[in-house]
């Protein structure tokens, strides 16, 4: 047996999902003061709108991400394809290399930078080599930032493309995943990116089994007591928030 074929038969929670070389990161900020909530919702919108787009909230901003292995979102012709476009240029597989203010105006580029995976993998050592190598401007104050961001975007893009397929159910941060040979039975599924200096982007992959979840089908309302019904929280879909009844003793009322 060869050495690729002894490590192909090793098990592994870690799945390959891309190998990059360049990334270029851009910092938007609001152009009217607005509160954070808008920002925020504004995210939300711009990943239901363009579900493949890495962007996330941090600091006050929105983080977009572009990869430098995609091609420009023009065509031959220089203009972009209008076939199949929704609501803000919206487009079902589209390439999301794209200006975001082209298609928000509501939005204002604060920053924007073209740095190699190894310097987004690791901001300081990047800083340092900059310094050692007598770079006039050797520190990008927002490299430890977009670092940290980019991992965000990664897993919310992971999460939401995975639930849109049906299989799992968003849950907070993580997924829900039903436990096979089972119709109300669902386990936490947790995804971690990491991002290596080489330009490996990898996902880490785990079940955990401490919260085991069911369908709200399993509970018969019409025969619960008191003492069965104490085993049991309440979590809501997608958010993942935790419930508690405020009346312990008409709690079969309070869940109709």
């Amino acid at each position: 047996m060869t050495l690729a074929e002894s490590l192909a038969a090793i098990d592994t929670q870690y799945f390959k999902v891309a190998h990059l070389l360049l990334v270029t990161y851009s910092i938007y900020l609001s152009k009217e003061p607005l509160p954070d909530q808008t920002l925020l919702e504004l995210e939300l919108q711009i990943r239901h709108e363009h579900p493949r787009i890495l962007i996330t909230y941090s600091n006050k901003c929105l983080y977009h991400f572009r990869l430098g292995h995609w091609q420009s979102p023009e065509t031959d012709s220089g203009r972009v394809n209008a076939e199949n476009t929704g609501e803000n240029g919206a487009k079902t597989g589209e390439n999301p290399n794209f200006q975001l203010e082209s298609l928000y105006p509501q939005l204002s580029l604060k920053h924007e930078k073209t740095v190699s995976v190894e310097q987004l993998a690791n901001p300081a050592q990047a800083s340092r080599k900059a310094v050692a190598g007598g770079n006039e401007n050797p520190r990008d104050e927002y490299l430890p930032y977009a670092s940290l961001s980019f991992i965000k975007a990664v897993k919310k893009a992971l999460l939401y493309n995975m639930s849109c397929l049906g299989q799992m159910n968003l849950f907070g941060n993580y997924l829900l995943g039903r436990v096979a040979q089972t119709s109300s039975q669902y386990r936490v599924v947790q995804i971690d990116p990491v991002l290596l200096a080489n330009g490996d982007l990898l996902a880490l992959v785990t079940q955990r089994d401490r919260l085991p979840l069911f369908a709200p089908s399993v509970l018969n309302l019409d025969h619960v007591i008191p003492e069965f019904a104490s085993c049991f929280v309440i979590y809501v879909v997608p958010s993942g928030l935790r419930c508690h009844l405020y009346d312990t003793q008409n709690f079969v009322s309070e869940l109709h």
